[in-house]
């Protein structure tokens, strides 16, 4: 990025003592933090000055006063200063500042007050403020600390930065765009259009996206800042090179020979393509080979032509490692949910027939609970009605709740089959566990299918078509894998 010649200052004496920051607020956090410990310094030295001067004296009431304010100033700016050097977002450098804004104006009311109306005898006619004036400080010292300790461990990181290089120089532009898979990216172009960085991550909204960009910004001497909203020119315009584009996240900046490979391959017709359709209750997608074969379909039916787009998408990254999980004639699937805890289903052909009660932070936790359940040793089944019919579960003699059904039934009697079933199938079940969206081969009706699932479960796609073996239903998810990647989106 810039070169030495662009710092000057404290920016340029940061850069050459502690390296590059990783963000602009990161140098500002420095100096504001060394700024707290020279102002708490000085607290403590006018506290020492007190304490030599005799009680009572104006030089002894100067000098507390003074310690107050000076450390009282220190310490929320030296917690500021901590802020602002982790990849934190805006709004947390905002709480933090109003936080050390708060704290500032009760320490000049603790000037105002102070000694006269401060801890004064319940008898003299003076108002005490010192409570008042010491509740303002501690909820601004509240917003400042929680800013630094609570909210980087629950807010998302800020976007990554850019790395130094000598190729970027004044007329380079960053391009904000958002691809056919809806996540906005942004990417950095020198003064000659070349690519020089792309960004790593997709950002959920366009202003998240430009936020990642401001963080870096000034680094870049002139850079302008364009917006492309890829994603919206492929719904006008059905182009199959746009798709490619974003399904590979070089909607902008590919390189010559890229662009023009991706101008050759319009121009032919594949025999495997994803063909998005209107269906009476909303979209759907199917990937087709040949005239009328549908080799996968959509596990379910989106709103909105885009929503199936992102399915296409979604579908075409999740087959990559997709493994199969034998199901006959059931199997405990383990995983990590989106908070990171270990749980379980147990999946019979295509059908989830039941699921862990809870997430073990540990996998010997869902290993135990499994075990318990495949003994059938001190359990029990009860059932119980919710707001939208009747459930079941399996209840441990110690009272934890070992699994529960997968959704709700109509009739007692339907529950009470379904957890018969399920039971049936608890000592006989394997276990696998799936990092990532998995294929079932189930039979229906004698004849063979496959499901894609998601490793929470949801059902990314189905097989076009049944099977007379389990032979012929992996033979197509070998194809499926095979095509799948590569194959254009049309209609």
């Amino acid at each position: 990025m810039s070169g030495d010649s662009h710092d000057d200052g404290s920016a340029g004496w940061y850069k050459r003592n502690f390296g590059k920051p990783r963000f602009s607020e990161e140098k500002y956090g420095y100096w504001i933090f060394v700024t707290g410990a020279v102002l708490g310094l000085v607290g403590v030295l006018a506290f020492l000055l007190g304490t030599v001067a005799g009680r009572g004296t104006p030089l002894f009431w100067t000098a507390r006063q003074a310690s107050a304010v000076f450390t009282g100033a220190g310490v929320p700016l030296m917690t500021l200063g901590f802020v602002y050097r982790l990849p934190v977002s805006q709004n947390v450098y905002r709480l933090a500042v109003a936080g050390v804004v708060v704290c500032l104006v009760a320490l000049v009311a603790f000037l105002v007050f102070y000694p006269n109306r401060w801890n004064v005898s319940p008898a003299s006619p003076a108002p005490d403020r010192s409570s008042q004036v010491t509740a303002v400080y501690a909820v601004g010292l509240l917003f400042t600390v929680f800013s630094a300790t609570v909210l980087p461990a629950i807010t998302p990181k800020r976007g990554e930065v850019v790395e130094e290089t000598d190729t970027v120089e004044t007329g380079s532009r960053f391009e904000v765009y958002r691809d056919v898979s809806a996540d906005w990216r942004w990417k950095l172009r020198d003064s000659e259009g070349n690519s020089v960085v792309d960004s790593e991550a997709g950002y959920p909204t366009e202003s998240e996206a430009e936020k990642s960009v401001e963080g870096f910004r000034d680094e870049v001497a002139g850079a302008t800042v364009e917006t492309r909203d890829v994603l919206e020119e492929y719904l006008r315009s059905g182009e199959d090179t746009v798709v490619e584009e974003g399904r590979h996240q070089q909607a902008l900046g590919t390189d010559s020979e890229t662009e023009e490979a991706v101008e050759r391959e319009g121009h032919e017709e594949p025999d495997v393509r994803y063909e998005i359709h209107e269906e009476e209750d909303g979209w759907g997608w199917k990937l087709t080979s040949g005239e009328e074969d549908a080799v996968a379909v959509s596990g379910d039916e989106h709103d909105s032509r885009s929503e199936a787009t992102n399915a296409v998408e979604s579908f075409r990254l999740s087959i990559e490692g997709a493994e199969v999980i034998d199901t006959d004639p059931a199997c405990f699937v383990i995983y990590r949910d989106e908070t990171g805890n270990w749980c379980w289903r147990l999946v019979h052909d295509a059908e989830t027939l039941a699921v862990s009660a809870q997430g073990y932070v540990e996998r010997d936790g869902v290993e135990t609970a499994v075990e318990r359940l495949r003994t059938d040793e001190g359990t029990e089944i009860e059932f119980y009605e919710d707001t939208d019919g009747w459930r079941w579960c399996i209840v441990h003699t110690n009272d934890e709740v070992l699994a529960e059904s997968h959704r709700s039934y109509d009739e007692t009697a339907d529950a009470e089959e379904a957890a018969e079933k399920a039971t049936d199938l608890l000592e006989d079940a394997e276990t696998a566990e799936v990092d990532g969206a998995y294929f079932v081969v189930y039979t229906d009706d004698g004849d063979m299918g496959w499901t894609l699932l998601s490793q929470q479960g949801r059902v990314l796609a189905v097989s076009g078509e049944v099977y007379g073996t389990r032979e012929e239903a992996m033979d197509a998810i070998e194809s499926v894998r095979t095509h799948a990647s590569e194959a254009p989106l049309v209609g």
